[in-house]
């Protein structure tokens, strides 16, 4: 399903809304309306987002985040981020070697 722009809905609803207002077709009325409107939509996306899960590494990203910021206050986002690539890349390594160990001990 192809989602419209927002900015159109919102349109669209303002427009439903003036009909209602028997041609008072204002500029304040407008506004309040679109800023009503945008408001109900931003909610909306919101809530979208409170149902999604997080990646393992995004959960890693947060966690090691709060860490490194502590550590090292001075370090540059970019900086932080090549730190924390590079501590993901050695955890997921450590974990796939766990695994595949875990899988050569059950075939015997």
């Amino acid at each position: 399903m192809v989602r419209k722009n927002p900015y159109i809905e919102v349109l669209e609803k303002v427009l439903d809304i003036l009909k209602d207002e028997k041609g008072k077709k204002t500029m304040k009325v407008i506004m309040e309306h679109v800023k009503k409107i945008s408001k109900e939509m931003k909610e909306e996306k919101k809530e979208k987002k409170k149902g999604k899960k997080l990646t393992a590494y995004n959960e890693f990203v947060r966690e090691q985040m709060k860490k490194v910021k502590e550590s090292n206050p001075k370090m540059t986002n970019n900086e932080r981020m090549t730190h924390i690539g590079a501590l993901w890349k050695k955890e997921k390594e450590k974990v796939e070697k766990e695994k595949t160990k875990g899988k050569s001990v059950k075939k015997k």
